[in-house]
């Protein structure tokens, strides 16, 4: 198009809307027609389109349009590319070691990018959550032996010790290591390592895969390992525990399949000895320490320090014990908080009861909550005393749960709110009387009870069971008791040599549904201290 003819044409359109003819030939005769218009100037020439510098560049004229379209198509490619390369490492080294303080918003961040918690080496919790304990002593000693009686033989040896001298230093070292880890929520690692320990074996260091409950791998095992065979006195007397090695679990449909592979530190079972009578019996020797007592289940629903004559309270004979009505439980609930382990599955809590804990009993007060609390089941996950101030559980407490009680005393005063349905807006309390890594200066402290230790499962024969208590070896107190045996309660009232397994061997036969609900047995203490 010519310069004239572009001129032409937008004079036109310029023009047009500017025209009130159509306007004014229909307008009513009351109205006041003003014409508007635009009126714009033009230099007399436009100037010419003209060719971009770089296709007049040196070397570029005898280039056809679409080869240089293709070269630029191409370095412009290039760079998109280094830059999304640049920008993805930047991203990944951002999620991993970036701070805690990073915002979306930053100027150069990306907004995908959002603050993350952060473990051990910088790493993201849902990464790999890793906790870390342990301390390492070391020691350094010397010594000099002297011997301040020498002869004039023992001057001509040099290792008499006329001529003391200090020795060259030793250096021992004492590592003591807690580990756990979890890794992307499947792969955990257990390690709990003490170098001082007698028995080398004892030392866990082990790494294992847990499968989900519906996936045909359950778990696999490496390391330290344990054989889990059904319950057999048959099977489990010769089976040593912590062996090295693999272990792998499947599970398809009711079958389920363990295969284990290890080999055993230690000391092997050479021979066995079977004591053939009315029953098979294959006698066992234990030696228990007095700080060996059964920790996790046996508990106290009302503070023993409450009770006539504390420490001296026998747990096994409390039915006659005279006390008010308002202190004696007359119905008793029993409450466990399961700690989740590495937020790893499915809440155990879910479906329980909102409930505050709370325990006043002590230096400290204690409080825990709300939090879901699962409601146990008499007969099925513990055993209540019919004294109704006790109770044992059918199976060990983890280390992080947290237990609670309340009840109705026999003067119908209440101790929590006794809640058996799940109703937030009710604002249910619940006593306190267990929580993990608690000292003497709290409450619940005082309601476990450490009087009691376990001596064998189920299948124990209670006529073949023979109990000592031992001091330095000897079971002969200073004084006029005969035994050590007698002078803890614990002996027959005709024979201070012999065990009363009558009366204190636990479960008693005349302990209603306690054999049913507890499988193991245990030699109570007549004194809580």
């Amino acid at each position: 198009m010519s310069h004239a003819a572009r001129r032409i044409l937008l004079l036109a359109l310029l023009v047009l809307p500017g025209l009130p003819a159509g306007a004014s030939a229909q307008a009513p005769a009351d109205t006041l027609q003003r014409p508007f218009g635009l009126r714009l100037g033009f230099p007399d020439r436009i100037p010419d389109l003209r060719l971009p510098g770089v296709l007049l560049a040196p070397g570029r004229g005898t280039l056809g349009a679409e080869r240089w379209v293709g070269d630029f198509s191409r370095q412009l490619e290039a760079t998109l590319s280094r830059d999304r390369t640049t920008r993805q490492r930047q991203r990944l080294l951002t999620r991993l070691y970036a701070a805690d303080t990073l915002v979306a918003d930053a100027v150069g961040v990306d907004p995908t990018l959002r603050p993350v918690n952060r473990g051990l080496f910088g790493l993201s919790s849902s990464v790999a959550d890793v906790t870390l304990d342990g301390s390492l002593t070391l020691e350094i000693s010397t010594d000099r032996f002297e011997n301040l009686k020498c002869t004039p033989f023992e001057l001509q040896n040099p290792l008499s010790g006329c001529r003391p001298k200090w020795g060259a230093p030793r250096l021992d070292n004492i590592l003591l290591l807690r580990l756990q880890a979890v890794i992307g929520q499947r792969l955990f690692v257990d390690v709990d390592l003490e170098t001082n320990r007698d028995y080398a074996n004892s030392n866990t260091l082990r790494a294992y895969y847990q499968g989900l409950q519906d996936e045909f791998l359950q778990r696999i095992d490496v390391g330290t390992v344990r054989f889990r065979p059904p319950a057999s006195r048959f099977l489990t007397a010769g089976i040593p525990s912590n062996n090295f090695g693999a272990a792998v679990t499947v599970e398809h449909g009711p079958l389920e399949v363990q295969a284990l592979a290890a080999t055993q530190k230690g000391s092997v079972l050479a021979e066995r000895n079977y004591r053939i009578g009315e029953a098979t019996v294959e006698p066992q020797d234990r030696l228990i320490r007095d700080l060996d007592f059964e920790t996790g289940r046996f508990y106290w629903v009302v503070d023993p320090r409450s009770l006539p004559g504390h420490p001296r309270v026998d747990p096994l004979t409390l039915d006659g014990l005279v006390l008010p009505p308002g202190v004696r439980p007359r119905e008793v609930r029993i409450y466990r908080y399961r700690a989740a382990l590495g937020n790893v599955g499915a809440n155990p809590n879910l479906g329980g009861i909102t409930a505050l804990a709370r325990n006043t009993g002590g230096i400290t007060e204690q409080q825990v909550g709300p939090l879901k609390w699962e409601l146990l089941a008499p007969g099925e996950q513990y055993w209540l005393d019919p004294s109704g101030l006790w109770f044992v559980l059918t199976a060990r407490l983890d280390p992080g749960d947290l237990l609670a009680v309340s009840y109705v005393t026999e003067n119908d005063t209440r101790v929590g709110t006794y809640p058996a349905t799940d109703d937030p807006a009710a604002s249910d309390s619940l006593l306190l009387v267990a929580s993990p890594n608690q000292g003497p200066a709290v409450g619940s402290f005082h309601h476990a009870m450490r009087n009691v230790y376990r001596v064998a499962g189920q299948d124990l024969e209670r006529a073949s069971l023979e109990v000592k208590v031992l001091l330095n070896r000897s079971e002969r107190p200073v004084g006029d008791v005969a035994t050590w045996l007698a002078k803890f309660g614990l002996a027959i009232p005709t024979d201070q040599a012999v065990f009363d397994i009558d009366n204190r061997l636990f479960p008693r036969v005349r302990d209603p549904g306690a054999g049913e609900a507890i499988r193991d047995q245990f030699v109570v203490f007549p004194n809580l201290e």
